[in-house]
């Protein structure tokens, strides 16, 4: 999947999480595996080294990226915007990220990267804010997008959620005229927030869209997308 531009990584808007703490099983067969989401550890689960897992035709292993990975996570960034250009965007609605934004990618978010053999080839961030796990970026290398790297990457991140029980929903902000992304993710489950809809907390994810839309006035809208992983707890009574 080509990289998401979802909100920048800012001290003060950004939770900590665990990093990586078990692999998924990739699922080649299925089309359009371009980006995805992560799983692991979550609040308090137990934690376990990432394993190498099929994807396509060779063996992809997901596993924590550090600052000895920021050429290799860079080198993907710059590779994945490439879709972006080729789909009409300009280079200042789409810049890929900087070596500062990356660091802080590794030192507020949860970063993924996606090696095949010992080639990294993708990576995914994410973080937790309140009842949200919510995606930061999403990049494939632009010669190895739709062939399931960014799909593991998306199931990993479901495992996640799943594995945190104070999650409720996997989020995200996407432009909602890049179409391949949408796509994929609707294939994932997720779904578009509709407008006045109420969750609990649903203003951490909304000040994320702000943040967003405030960065470039020029830009494409950005729209939320969010995936149930388990009904909120029922609000106190009165």
């Amino acid at each position: 999947l080509a990289t998401e531009r979802v909100s920048r990584v800012r001290a003060g808007h950004r939770l900590r999480v665990h990093p990586l703490t078990r692999a998924v099983q990739a699922d080649p067969g299925q089309p359009g595996g371009q980006g995805g989401v992560s799983a692991g550890a979550g609040r308090g689960a137990p934690r376990r080294r990432g394993d190498a897992i099929p994807c396509g035709p060779a063996m992809l292993l997901l596993r924590p990226a550090t600052l000895h990975d920021l050429p290799a996570l860079h080198a993907i960034e710059r590779s994945a915007t490439e879709l972006y250009y080729e789909e009409g965007f300009s280079p200042a609605q789409v810049d890929p990220r900087s070596e500062a934004d990356m660091r802080l990618l590794l030192k507020y978010t949860t970063v993924l990267l996606a090696c095949d053999d010992d080639e990294p080839i993708g990576y995914a961030s994410f973080y937790t804010r309140g009842p949200f796990l919510h995606l930061e970026e999403i990049a494939v290398r632009r010669d190895r997008q739709r062939r399931g790297c960014g799909k593991a990457l998306a199931q990993q991140a479901l495992a996640e959620a799943r594995a945190d029980l104070q999650c409720t929903h996997l989020s995200l902000v996407t432009f909602s005229s890049a179409h391949w992304a949408v796509e994929m993710y609707s294939r994932l489950g997720f779904r578009f927030l509709d407008p006045g809809e109420t969750l609990p907390q649903i203003d951490l994810l909304q000040e994320i869209v702000e943040i967003e839309a405030a960065a470039c006035l020029t830009c494409p809208p950005r729209v939320p997308m969010i995936l149930t992983v388990r009904p909120p707890p029922p609000e106190p009574a009165a």
